[in-house]
């Protein structure tokens, strides 16, 4: 058995009661991980590629009220409607989001929704206040390295996370395919288009500045 310490616990090397087979366990924070079998990973909102990710989020703190207006016995039946209207109307993005392949049951509980075949689904939670993205299933699988205490048990993605592990890349997790996360190849398209058109801006305003001086 061979066991290496880190900052947060230790990765060790161990023999399984099914047989012969070695399985690599890491020790987060309390909480036992085995190398192979996908944790929770966690984005940062700068992370994420905003148009790539899917319009049709569920707002949590929205179908709160709407339960507490439809359960409200001072609010008349035929008022309900009206009033469930303004709140969509007036209503912010709540604090709680839910991202992905989620599924309701007769209890109103969401549960992730693993019964698609599509390679690009996933089940994440955004919280706003504090701007992070948990990934809780997804079929996309990536190696990373563990977060910190705030997410025990869970990995701190990074763009060049791999598809195995390595010394550095500890841990499998459940990841947002390619299109959702803002990488480095697509800050620098944005960041070209913005200069072009920062540019384009500085010559029209020279232009004019040329011909007022005739």
């Amino acid at each position: 058995m061979t066991r290496r310490y880190t900052s947060s616990g230790y990765t060790e090397t161990v023999s399984t009661r099914w047989g012969s087979e070695e399985k690599t366990t890491n020790y987060h924070w309390g909480v036992l991980l085995y190398q192979d079998k996908p944790t929770t990973g966690v984005y940062g909102g700068n992370e994420l590629d905003w148009d790539g990710m899917p319009y049709d989020w569920i707002d949590l703190d929205y179908e709160s009220c709407v339960n507490d207006i439809m359960n409200d016995e001072g609010i008349d039946e035929e008022d309900k409607d009206e009033a469930i209207e303004n709140l969509s109307n007036y209503f912010e993005s709540g604090d709680t989001l839910l991202y992905g392949s989620w599924t309701k049951d007769e209890n109103g509980q969401y549960t992730q929704d693993e019964s698609s075949e599509d390679p690009g689904d996933f089940a994440a939670i955004f919280n706003a206040n504090v701007n992070t993205l948990q990934v809780i299933w997804s079929r996309t699988i990536r190696y990373g390295q563990l977060a910190s205490p705030c997410y025990p048990g869970q990995v701190s993605t990074s763009e060049d996370d791999t598809t195995a592990p390595d010394d550095t890349h500890v841990q499998a997790y459940y990841a947002l395919p390619d299109g959702c996360i803002y990488t480095d190849e697509k800050y620098q398209r944005d960041h070209a288009i913005v200069e072009f058109y920062k540019r384009e801006r500085e010559l029209a305003k020279e232009d004019a500045e040329g011909q007022s001086e005739v």
